[in-house]
């Protein structure tokens, strides 16, 4: 009984360990999917200026965990389909390139939207893909760089602009996690799971089986011989009944003398007649 209350324990901790193991997994890849990779989007952001400037924006890169097992990117995606440039780059560097041009500052980037004051300018600014003080720099209509982590230390900001420099940006902020090792992470996790749910089950099996009874033996004495009584034949006297002659009496045949008559006529016979052919005496026995 021991052995057996063992045995499910036993089970039950595997099978503990291989459902944790297979939500993780499930989890990771229903949340960052096969790219390894989860994205969130803003509300549009739209300025009239030249520019749209980040002020007091930092991405944290979360746990350590999540530092080692991906990064944060920023990214901007056009919804008119026009060509955008994303840089970041010293503040010192940005306001010396942007002095005299109207742009917006962005002071918050939210679900709904990202808030603007402008700055206003006059002035038009060269194409942004000219200028070499660029720490991290993408363009396209849709643009995506790695926030590095010193990004808020060494103050670093984010400028949105079109490719060509001209006034009235309107953008799309887009915030994301990418993991290359996610994804793999969670097929280790879930065929893991599934590895351990194997020793999980044969332990419940071994721990709920019934116990085999084994067969009494019975041990059965040696054959012992059996005194028969023998019956032998004697001779016994059966009286014999023996023939005598019984006296039959016989009875003997006599001879009957009937009289014969005559056939009848069809002539009228008279009374006289009749008594003449009768006869007188019986017949004699002799």
């Amino acid at each position: 009984m021991f052995r057996r209350v063992l045995w499910v324990v036993g089970g039950l901790i595997l099978a503990a360990m291989a459902a944790s193991l297979l939500t993780v997994g499930l989890l990771l890849q229903g949340t960052f999917g096969s790219s390894g990779s989860v994205i969130t989007e803003s509300g549009a952001v739209t300025g009239e200026g030249a520019a749209l400037l980040s002020e007091g924006i930092s991405l944290n890169g979360g746990s350590p965990l999540q530092r080692t097992l991906g990064r944060l990117t920023f990214g901007v995606r056009s919804p008119e389909g026009k060509a955008l440039f994303l840089g970041l780059a010293p503040s010192e560097s940005l306001f010396s390139y942007l002095d005299g041009t109207p742009y917006d500052i962005v002071t918050k980037i939210g679900p709904d939207g990202a808030p603007t004051r402008p700055v206003p300018g006059s002035r038009t600014p060269a194409p942004p893909s000219t200028q070499t003080f660029w720490v991290r720099q993408a363009s396209g209509t849709t643009a995506q760089i790695d926030w590095p982590e010193e990004a808020r230390a060494k103050g670093y900001r984010f400028v949105v602009m079109n490719a060509d420099g001209s006034p009235s940006v309107d953008a799309v902020i887009v915030l994301g996690f990418v993991s290359d090792t996610v994804y793999p992470l969670s097929l280790g996790a879930s065929l893991a799971g599934v590895l351990l749910l194997i020793p999980a089950i044969w332990m419940f099996y071994r721990g709920f089986r019934r116990a085999r009874v084994a067969p009494a033996v019975v041990a059965i004495p040696d054959p012992q011989p059996i005194a028969v009584p023998v019956v032998t034949a004697t001779e016994v006297a059966v009286p014999v009944v023996t023939a005598t002659e019984v006296a039959v009496p016989v009875v003997t045949e006599t001879a009957l003398v009937m009289p014969v008559l005559p056939p009848p006529t069809t002539e009228s016979i008279t009374g006289e007649q009749v008594a003449a052919q009768a006869p007188t005496e019986p017949p004699s026995a002799g």
